[in-house]
């Protein structure tokens, strides 16, 4: 802990998801780059932590094999004052929870000047209630920021994000220039259902149309030997490290919408069909609401999905290209995506 002790540390409090623990590390990455502190992170997701600490982060936080709620909330309450006082944290930044919630309430109690970021369209539940009693409140959607203690920071794009040529992008996948590509993405876990969902899609949508697949780990095999036995054209991938290149490439895209993946795609400006996820208080329906009253997504919710009307709407997409351009003409318009360095400087201003 020498170096903790030279530098004011701030600590950056995140959940078990990626949506919660990457706009924590962007401000770290951007905090290191500009040599203003010392970033520690708590989060308690083990494969979050290797993550975190690849970076060269300290992180703290223990996890628990087995959910359970009375044992989590008693260790929590005591975890986070010792917590606290070992880091001796100049600055508390929390980014929602339920294993964010008792961190901020200390640090609130101990009155270190704690702030939330809230990356979706409503606050979280956590946040919600902690809200009232913080410095200041960062949200990521514009709408969200009713009230003067309420700040629109926007959502963080990732520094390895960049635009490329659509038709040099497309080569580098090996379809042609002029090909229409539509992507299907589960989130950094995958999502069983959109798998299923994409091998029905595959055989009836138009037959020119390239698909990339990001199945997840889980669904890899079995979705990689469904379209080795078909004659549709597809990259199937676990997970994809070059982002870039596949969005850059991407016409429609049919996805979850968690914060960070909303993000991305109105950066990138793509036409997206959402499939939120069923849990998480309906957050994610939230989100791809937001865009759906601006005409800049189709939504449809998995447990009321009718077949029929997401392949006509996804067809439609995938060989007109009018409904494309106004759906990234509206993406264009909402703004939300900033770059690692405008995040910084808005919350750090």
């Amino acid at each position: 802990m020498r170096r903790e002790r030279t530098h004011h540390i701030t600590l950056f409090v995140c959940e078990r998801s990626g949506g919660h623990l990457f706009p924590a590390l962007s401000l770290a990455r951007e905090m290191r780059r500009r040599d203003t502190g010392y970033p520690v992170f708590f989060v308690t997701s083990a494969q979050l932590k290797l993550l975190i600490r690849r970076e060269n982060f300290p992180v703290y936080g223990r996890g628990f094999r087995r959910r359970n709620l009375i044992l989590e909330l008693c260790y929590r309450f005591w975890e986070a004052p010792l917590l606290l006082c070992r880091c001796r944290p100049a600055k508390v930044f929390g980014f929602g929870g339920r294993d964010s919630f008792f961190l901020m309430l200390w640090a609130v109690l101990l009155r270190m000047g704690p702030v939330l970021y809230e990356p979706n369209s409503v606050f979280g539940r956590a946040n919600k209630i902690l809200s009232p009693f913080m410095k200041r409140n960062f949200c990521g959607f514009r709408p969200l920021c009713r009230g003067r203690h309420i700040v629109c920071a926007g959502i963080p794009v990732r520094d390895d994000l960049q635009k490329l040529p659509a038709g040099e992008a497309k080569e580098k996948l090996g379809f042609g220039a002029d090909a229409v590509v539509l992507t299907v993405c589960g989130g950094s876990q995958g999502s069983q259902f959109l798998n299923d969902l994409m091998m029905k899609l595959a055989l009836v949508i138009p037959s020119h149309v390239k698909i990339v697949h990001i199945t997840g780990r889980r669904g890899y095999t079995e979705t990689r030997k469904f379209y080795e036995r078909t004659a549709v054209r597809a990259r199937v991938l676990d997970f994809c490290t070059d982002m870039s290149t596949v969005y850059s490439a991407t016409d429609v895209i049919i996805s979850r919408s968690g914060a960070m993946t909303l993000g991305e795609i109105i950066y990138f400006q793509i036409p997206p069909v959402f499939i939120p996820h069923p849990g998480g208080f309906s957050h994610q329906y939230r989100n791809a609401d937001f865009l759906q009253q601006r005409n800049a997504a189709a939504v449809f919710r998995q447990n009321e999905i009718d077949f029929q009307q997401f392949t006509d709407a996804v067809s439609e997409l995938l060989t007109n290209p009018l409904p494309r351009k106004r759906m990234a003409e509206q993406l264009a318009a909402v703004q939300t995506a900033v770059s690692a360095r405008k995040f910084y400087d808005r919350v750090f201003e």
